[in-house]
């Protein structure tokens, strides 16, 4: 598997730390993150969308 290196400050690193388990890697808490993100970005539209109506 292909990996690649972000550049984190040591703040960032440690925020992202408090958001996963133990067991979890940074690329499952930052998948997680996005999917999360993802998830209110498409209740957002369709919460304006149904406003629209």
């Amino acid at each position: 598997m292909l990996k690649t290196s972000i550049v984190l400050k040591p703040n960032t690193r440690d925020k992202l730390k408090r958001f996963g388990r133990k067991e979890q890697t940074y690329d499952d808490i930052v998948n997680e993150l996005l999917e999360k993100a993802k998830e209110s970005v498409n209740a957002t539209t369709l919460t304006n969308s149904n406003r629209s109506k």
